[in-house]
């Protein structure tokens, strides 16, 4: 009975003071096991997490693989066929849930070889299916919320008609309340042989009317090519929706063009026109007055003179055109009359 007493007592004071069990492999590395905390090591004899790889022999410059993670299968992969790291968690009732996993697969054909990766979430709905997000196609191209990116970074969400659908957040982060012309933006650039890349075009967002009114404008922005590499302001939508073309301040023009404007046609909207001038009440003054007028005022009556012009910065289109009307309908009446004064001495 002593003899068995001693024995257990041994083996209990044996495994206190190993704390950890090492194994070691054919290529001298080791793995450690720390019994008091579950925690296993490679290549490290403190490892602070379930799992916990260093790899001693890295090299500035270059890349080492530490970890290799193989399905295999029969034959050659078709679409789909992969490999998946799946994040769960275990609930009190030891089920376990997928929350989500990183997978690799066979992405273009069979057995072709052409790798993409993809990233899932689970999204509830009575099952626990994972829902792919992101993917990375064998060419480099990113997709977010399509399998099939046709381009560098192609998104797309499913959304329902008559409502908004934000797809792309842009976000820059200052340190205190932004200033006038603290923006965010995104830049065109293309990059030449040499590597230097020049800018074509910018986008920019930003504060638009005084430190922290948060009235936001957007800024449209072309290289125009003057021996540096900057971008010039061609357009831009303020705050309350002016659009300035050629210029920074379209003031409370809906639209403020600051240069010339070619058109086939325009189309300007009037509440009036000038017909009231053939009414038979209509009031026409009698030429001698015209020309009284004439001589005191240096312009005709009804019409805006030269300082009343340049005070306004301009004339009304849709006014002006039938003020001119007018006269013109007036001078159609004087040269009735005037037919009709001739007839009579005739």
């Amino acid at each position: 009975m002593k003899t068995s007493k001693t024995l257990i007592l041994y083996f209990s004071m044996l495994l206190s003071i190993n704390s950890y069990s090492q194994w070691s492999n054919t290529t001298s590395s080791n793995i450690y096991k720390t019994n008091n905390k579950g925690n296993t090591g490679i290549g490290t004899s403190s490892p602070v997490t379930k799992l916990d790889i260093v790899e001693e022999n890295g090299k500035i410059g270059s890349y080492r693989d530490v970890l290799q993670i193989t399905s295999k299968v029969s034959g050659a992969p078709t679409v789909g066929t992969g490999v998946s790291l799946n994040f769960n968690l275990q609930q009190g009732n030891n089920n376990s849930l997928i929350y989500s996993a990183i997978r690799a697969e066979e992405s273009k054909s069979t057995g072709s070889i052409n790798g993409a990766l993809t990233f899932h979430t689970q999204s509830w709905n009575g099952s626990s299916n994972l829902v792919e997000r992101l993917r990375i196609d064998h060419n480099g191209q990113l997709g977010i919320g399509t399998k099939k990116p046709e381009y560098k970074l192609d998104v797309l969400s499913e959304g329902e008609l008559g409502k908004s659908h934000n797809l792309i957040r842009l976000i820059s982060k200052v340190n205190s309340t932004p200033t006038v012309g603290t923006n965010v933006g995104i830049l065109f650039s293309l990059q030449q042989a040499n590597n230097t890349p020049i800018s074509f075009a910018s986008i920019e967002a930003g504060e638009s009317n005084s430190t922290g009114s948060n009235k936001g404008y957007i800024i449209f922005s072309t290289q125009d090519w003057n021996g540096t590499n900057s971008l010039s302001e061609k357009m831009r939508i303020n705050h309350n929706g002016n659009v300035g073309i050629g210029t920074s301040n379209p003031g409370d023009f809906k639209l403020a063009v600051e240069g010339k404007i070619g058109a086939r046609e325009i189309k300007v909207q009037t509440e009036s026109w000038a017909d009231y001038v053939f009414a038979t009440d209509y009031d026409l003054m009698p030429l001698t007055q015209v020309k009284e007028y004439i001589t005191k005022f240096n312009h005709l009556p009804g019409i805006p003179s030269e300082k009343d012009i340049i005070e306004s910065k301009g004339v009304e289109l849709g006014k002006m055109q039938t003020l001119l009307l007018e006269k013109i309908e007036e001078l159609t009446l004087y040269v009735i009359m005037l037919e009709e004064k001739l007839k009579k001495l005739e």
